[in-house]
């Protein structure tokens, strides 16, 4: 017999989701874009086991995921402002 557990392993706050952001192209192989109403100051992203894969302190809107492995990626972006949204992307 076994026992299956629902408790999230990891959660993020609905709240950091926003419309204001755009990921693009969805899935992408080679590079994404970011477009969005506010600034960047810095972007990270984090594999599906919560692992920091990816950290662009440059404020660039976009840059590249080659090197990066199949999969669902969590991007954290932290504003000029002091905000921060999370959307997701997926690397072909």
């Amino acid at each position: 017999m076994f026992l299956v557990s629902t408790k999230n392993i990891t959660s993020v706050d609905a709240g950091e989701f926003t419309d204001d952001l755009r990921v693009f192209p969805n899935p992408a192989e080679t590079s994404i874009k970011i477009e969005g109403t506010k600034e960047i100051r810095s972007v990270t992203a984090t594999n599906i086991l919560g692992s920091e894969v990816l950290l662009n302190l440059k404020g660039n809107n976009s840059f590249g995921i080659s090197n990066l492995s199949t999969g669902l990626y969590t991007l954290l972006i932290q504003y000029l402002d002091g905000s921060t949204s999370r959307t997701m992307f997926v690397k072909k």
